[in-house]
């Protein structure tokens, strides 16, 4: 039986793998001025440093589930996964800021993207939280020991 960390870690990945399929936002036409919006979809593969880091953070919490014998690896790259995805996050932001100026006139709707970093933080944060319980259930049996 794997440990709940193991669960967390893979919702995690699935949640970054997923920013690949849906989109952050979408615009009913395509704005042809905008870097992000001129096929109507702000996604990931508009920026090349986005699936960089996305990706990153996917490939760190797939690798810590098979690390759930070394707790304080699963830590460190839990924490690695969660600055990478929060980088991704702020430079996808500052992209749609950048360019928020021209979507006046159109009409944006919000796509499942924009709430998978959210899932993921809330995923590894989890993992975390799991990890630190099980290596302090450790000590503590090799106190009693």
């Amino acid at each position: 039986m794997r440990p709940i960390q193991t669960v967390f870690f893979l919702l995690a990945a699935a949640s970054a793998v997923g920013l690949y399929v849906f989109p952050f936002f979408t615009t009913t036409e395509g704005i042809s001025q905008s870097t992000i919006f001129a096929d109507q979809k702000y996604t990931i593969s508009d920026n090349a440093i986005l699936p960089v880091l996305f990706t990153l953070s996917a490939i760190l919490c797939l690798i810590g589930v098979f690390l759930h014998q070394k707790r304080k690896r699963q830590i460190m790259l839990g924490r690695i996964a969660l600055l990478s995805h929060i980088v991704g996050i702020i430079a996808a932001s500052i992209m749609f800021l950048q360019e928020a100026d021209l979507l006046e006139g159109t009409t944006q709707n919000i796509g499942a993207g924009l709430f998978l970093p959210v899932a993921f933080s809330a995923f590894v944060l989890l993992a975390i939280k799991y990890i630190n319980k099980d290596e302090k259930l450790v000590r503590s049996m090799n106190r009693v020991r």
